[in-house]
């Protein structure tokens, strides 16, 4: 399959927005409940930290938060997680508004936070995201694919939600289609570049099997293959929504 041109892009991913991502179907407190729970946080205060968190994050920074406190298995000096260990992974999200927002509903909620003398245990085993995006580099070992959304002609195209990044003013992340003909996802993924102000998609970078069969690479430089705009009611809108809300 050849990369896909700036000027086809649209048509490629044309679809309905029927099938948006689970994280946009469930409410937003799902997001962070299961980590609000394995840092002790229970009853009437989870609820309250959840319902605020929620209302002062989108989807993508919750998600940036909730990856990052599902890495530290324990908390400081070796203890159970608490409230001090998820300020702790809040302060290394690599979106600097996720830790004011913590701190906030967490006064607000009451909940008492030890200061953190040290990191949890185990986040050096996985560090959080870095603020900005990395170039295109090898496959992820383990992608978490995320089906995004389906076209009416049974077309449909899912997330490596592993690989979601974000730079200066754009997020990024690895996208794969599935023809309904093959009845299984493409080998070719493609790293496609959201600017959320301007609304528009960069295909980056394109992945597909080579003559031997293994999967080879190639980067369209910092310029990409052109941006266009996101069009209403295609999947390339549910792709915008899924990285940018």
């Amino acid at each position: 399959m050849r990369p896909l041109p700036a000027a086809l892009l649209a048509s490629a991913l044309l679809a309905g927005c029927a099938g948006y991502a689970i994280d946009y179907v469930k409410p937003k407190t799902s997001l962070i409940a299961p980590e609000l729970a394995r840092y002790g946080i229970e009853g009437s205060q989870a609820r309250c930290l959840g319902d605020r968190l929620s209302a002062g994050l989108s989807v993508w920074q919750l998600r940036q938060l909730s990856r990052s406190a599902s890495a530290v298995t324990q908390g400081a000096g070796g203890g159970r997680l608490g409230f001090a260990d998820l300020l702790w992974v809040a302060r290394h999200v690599g979106d600097p508004r996720v830790a004011p927002e913590v701190e906030r509903a967490g006064a607000a909620c009451r909940i008492e936070a030890r200061t953190a003398a040290a990191a949890p245990a185990g986040a050096a085993e996985r560090p959080p995201p870095a603020a900005a995006a990395p170039a295109p580099e090898a496959p992820a070992a383990a992608p978490a694919w995320v089906n995004l959304g389906a076209a009416p002609t049974g077309q449909s195209i899912a997330v490596d939600a592993s690989s979601m990044a974000q730079g200066p003013s754009y997020r990024q992340a690895w996208f794969r289609i599935t023809n309904p003909s093959e009845g299984r996802p493409s080998r070719t993924t493609y790293l496609l570049r959201i600017d959320c102000a301007a609304r528009t998609i960069n295909q980056m970078a394109i992945r597909r099997p080579g003559a031997s069969g293994a999967e080879e690479q190639r980067d369209y430089g910092p310029g990409g293959e052109g941006a266009v705009a996101v069009e209403g009611g295609t999947i390339m809108e549910i792709a915008y929504l899924a990285l940018c809300t």
